[in-house]
């Protein structure tokens, strides 16, 4: 096995439990019943699984790996969207002008993705 330079959003990450680790899911109660901000506060995150439609989901994730070179999905599954391990080449930084998901968020499809009633 390789090993592989982690990073997020254009900088280094340690590999490290502090910020490799499983996703802890909370049940979607805690949207009701107040515990969502202590959830917040205790992980850094809320991870609410099924709170969206899965196809719903999943639509978004392939549009958005749609946008980079068929080499950069693992099979060509664009929906799942394995990472191959093949880093596109000549892109412009996460976020910036030219990079895919720049433009990806923009359109209103994803602006009402975004603000789906259940994530308000």
């Amino acid at each position: 096995m390789t090993s592989a330079d982690l990073v997020s959003n254009g900088l280094p990450l340690a590999f490290s439990p502090a910020f490799i680790a499983p996703l802890i899911a909370s049940p979607v109660s805690a949207l009701d019943d107040g515990s969502a901000r202590a959830l917040l506060d205790i992980h850094g995150y809320v991870f609410l699984r099924g709170l969206l439609p899965r196809k719903q989901v999943l639509a978004v994730r392939e549009n958005y790996f749609r946008q980079f070179p068929s080499s950069f999905v693992k099979d060509g599954d664009w929906r799942r969207a394995a990472i191959s391990g093949e880093e596109p080449q000549g892109l412009p930084p996460y976020g910036t002008r030219g990079h895919p998901a720049y433009e990806f968020v923009r359109p209103t499809a994803f602006v009402e993705f975004a603000e789906h009633p259940l994530t308000a």
